[in-house]
């Protein structure tokens, strides 16, 4: 038997995913970009300028092109390590696990727990693809990339799915937990 399919014996199946309320995504979403930015910091500071003996403070006017390789290998890494390996690995990143979301592939079964099955969260090339999609363009084209990554921002909002361009690139979705806040925020459900 199917786990979305209504079992006697054990009580109905879980309830099909709900798409992610815009409001819970755009907080998720701020507290992702803070946790970068700032992991982002430490890792080129910290790794790169300190450790890997580098200019913090930037007293050297002359930067080699091996430190700018250095530093963006770094950024790099550092987006995957928050970005890519918590969506892999727990189908959430740090904002999304705050308020209650889960990133989901798109042709998961919906009577797949979202919560603790692996079998619904995003391989590691979607959740890559995913990564690259938000993070990309601002890294590549500077203040014309916030201009885009806005622009699949209003995308989740003209959406019936509630899906952006970034997640159908991807093929994921996000999705409203069971126990996590109602998007009124009055109460937890189920």
């Amino acid at each position: 038997m199917a786990a979305s399919e209504h079992d006697p014996e054990h009580g109905p199946g879980p309830a099909p995913w709900r798409p992610a309320p815009a409001g819970w995504r755009l907080a998720a979403r701020a507290v992702d970009v803070a946790g970068a930015v700032w992991l982002t910091a430490f890792v080129v500071v910290e790794l790169g300028q300190r450790l890997l003996g580098g200019d913090p403070l930037g007293r050297r006017a002359a930067r080699l092109a091996v430190d700018d390789l250095r530093s963006a290998v770094l950024v790099i890494v550092a987006v995957v390590l928050y970005e890519v390996v918590p969506v892999h690995l727990t189908g959430a990143t740090l904002g999304k696990a705050l308020v209650g979301l889960r990133v989901v592939d798109a042709g998961a079964d919906p009577g797949t727990p979202a919560r603790g099955d692996r079998r619904a969260w995003p391989d590691p090339v979607a959740a890559a693809l995913r990564a690259l999609v938000l993070y990309g363009p601002p890294v590549v084209l500077g203040d014309a990339g916030l201009l885009v990554v806005a622009a699949w921002g209003v995308s989740v909002l003209v959406t019936t799915s509630g899906r952006g361009l970034h997640d159908r690139i991807a093929g994921t979705r996000v999705v409203q937990v069971t126990g996590s806040p109602d998007p009124g925020g009055r109460r937890f459900s189920g």
